[in-house]
């Protein structure tokens, strides 16, 4: 296997076909300001050379559906990542009781996506990939010794077609739909990545974690001294807890301040409609599906809309 990086992006090679169009102010809204791209939306992997007789099964049709899946696979779980790493961000902001209230709604728009996300891999990998590889294994295994080319040729081809069809890769309103609810937790993500910043939240842990320590080794020098308890030393942690209770109610107003600001409220607000409608739109499009993965789909929407507040609002129920 070889890593390079592709000439475009995923959205544009699935809604596009391979071909290079002017990019125009709608694809901006969910792939940047500019046309130019990240690593992870041009990151693929493919194999160098193909042996044979392997190349007689791995075509370059082939190669191009598993560069499709991978790459389909890699941006999801990207945006999964960035999600997690949101959740580890909010985890160290709930020990200020001050706010938790003040941020709660950012908290369960967060784990929206993450569920959302995390089910949509899920789907992906175990409903559709291991199934129908199984499935596949099954065909090839059946009837080994009458096999021939041909035959596994077709086995391997209906594997590829079905995978491809029911991670709904093969329509463009799937595709468009999909992509916007990934791009909208992508931007979710780099937006609280920007807030943790600006209330140096990790800088001060940080700053914490070293006094900590050498809190540690001045109690360790001063128990192998023989001063533990004594009166300088009990004044030195008074001192120091002091100042970190100082320390985190000055984090504790700054996060608070920031939280409470129209301008942060708006944002969370923005986000968690924007969300909702995209969410909304692409379950619409799957619902509709009466495909022979219909059952599938269905099944991925109950797992998305896990408390019926999206097929509420969407006016099933």
């Amino acid at each position: 296997l070889t890593c390079r990086f592709a000439t475009e992006s995923l959205v544009d090679q699935l809604t596009n076909g391979g071909t290079h169009d002017v990019i125009t102010p709608q694809r901006l809204m969910y792939t940047g300001q500019d046309p130019i791209r990240t690593g992870v939306d041009l990151f693929l992997v493919e194999f160098a050379e193909v042996p044979f007789p392997l190349s007689l099964l791995l075509s370059e049709s082939s190669l191009s559906t598993y560069r499709l899946l991978f790459r389909h696979l890699f941006f999801a779980k990207h945006v999964e990542r960035k999600l997690v790493m949101v959740w580890q961000d909010h985890l160290a902001t709930k020990e200020f009781a001050s706010i938790r209230g003040a941020m709660g709604s950012t908290y369960l728009l967060r784990q929206r996506m993450l569920h959302c996300v995390q089910n949509l891999i899920y789907y992906m990998m175990f409903e559709v990939i291991e199934s129908n590889w199984m499935h596949m294994m099954a065909e090839i295994t059946k009837d080994t010794a009458g096999q021939t080319v041909d035959g596994l040729n077709e086995i391997h081809q209906n594997f590829l077609d079905q995978t491809l069809e029911a991670c709904l890769l093969t329509d463009r309103e799937y595709v468009l739909a999909f992509t916007r609810v990934m791009q909208t937790c992508l931007l979710f993500a780099k937006q609280m990545e920007t807030f943790i910043k600006k209330v140096r939240l990790h800088q001060d842990r940080h700053q914490i974690a070293l006094q900590n320590r050498d809190r540690v080794q001045k109690s360790l020098h001063a128990r192998g001294s023989g001063l533990m308890g004594s009166p300088s030393v009990e004044r030195l942690h008074q001192e120091e807890m002091s100042e970190k209770r100082q320390r985190s109610k000055d984090q504790s107003r700054r996060l608070l301040r920031e939280v409470s600001s129209p301008e942060f409220r708006r944002m969370i607000s923005h986000y968690e409609t924007t969300f909702t409608k995209h969410l909304r739109a692409f379950m619409k499009i799957v619902t509709k599906s009466d495909d022979r993965y219909h059952t599938q789909k269905l099944n991925l929407c109950t797992r998305l809309d896990f408390n019926g507040f999206v097929s509420y609002s969407m006016g099933l129920r």
